[in-house]
């Protein structure tokens, strides 16, 4: 037996903590949130939260083998066409 643990799937992460594992600022994910681009998500009162497995299966259905794998469909992830003024 080992010390170690395997994570809870169900365990609700910050969107803090989400933003650093995905590598973009709170703020983008808080764009996707708005969007409906990002992870699922649970509103407690008025804080944003994610489960690990939620997080996990957004970033298995972003990824793809070769760039020709991935669908006509797929949203991109970065900002909305009408926020990228300038």
């Amino acid at each position: 037996m080992t010390s170690e643990s395997t994570p809870d799937p169900l365990a609700l992460v910050p969107s803090d903590v989400v933003a650093r594992q995905l590598g973009v600022k709170p703020q983008t994910l808080r764009m996707w949130r708005h969007a409906g681009r990002g992870p699922r998500y649970v509103r407690i009162g008025n804080r944003a939260l994610y489960r690990r497995a939620d997080i996990d299966a957004w970033i298995t259905e972003r990824t793809f083998a070769h760039a020709s794998d991935e669908p006509a469909n797929v949203v991109p992830i970065g900002r909305p066409f009408a926020a990228r003024s300038k």
